[in-house]
């Protein structure tokens, strides 16, 4: 009956809009952040700017708070098994620094960053995503003009206040606030 009925009913969809420049650059900036960290050995951890992006951060506070959210661990292996493969490699002949001195010293400065990324990640990635993203927002904003996102933290927030206060003219207790907005405007209480 079901496979009768789902033939009979046909819904016309919208052809999907254009993504907005704002979410746009929000995305180039998160895709560019994720290879440089491949790159820097942590593409693996860094992949969730892929899955999450900080779409709702409008600034670099609100994208502080993103980064701080992650579990970023610091971590020296990368970098110390990268100086220990040259090394072996300076040992063995195959790498000797009379012979290849810029490519030892680029191998020293690829590690030195790596190291950097590793020991300290949430502050590298950080300040790496705030660039990029500064980047897109002005390469972006010759192309085409910037549409406002939906709602802003400010307009988010006036929302949740006059929700509450209309939670308690109901005679609720507490106060109500989305749980889907990435922001940090405190806890759901009822």
């Amino acid at each position: 009956i079901a496979k009768v009925l789902g033939n009979s009913f046909q819904f016309a969809l919208p052809e999907p809009r254009p993504i907005d420049s704002v979410t746009l650059v929000h995305i180039r900036s998160a895709e560019r952040v994720h290879e440089a960290a491949r790159w820097l050995l942590r593409g693996s951890e860094m992949r969730v700017v892929m899955t999450r992006t900080p779409f709702w951060a409008e600034n670099a506070n609100d994208l502080w708070n993103y980064y701080e959210s992650l579990p970023l661990q610091p971590s020296l292996y990368q970098a110390i098994t990268l100086l220990v493969a040259r090394e072996l490699a300076h040992t063995k002949g195959i790498l000797s620094r009379e012979d290849f001195p810029k490519l030892g010293w680029a191998i020293n400065i690829y590690a030195a960053v790596v190291g950097l990324a590793n020991l300290m990640p949430r502050r590298v990635f950080y300040q790496l995503h705030r660039t990029i993203w500064t980047l897109e927002r002005y390469r972006n904003s010759t192309r085409e003009p910037d549409m406002p996102p939906l709602l802003s933290n400010d307009a988010w927030a006036a929302i949740m206040t006059a929700v509450d206060s209309g939670w308690k003219m109901v005679g609720g207790s507490g106060t109500i606030v989305s749980k889907t907005h990435g922001g940090d405007h405190g806890n759901a209480i009822v």
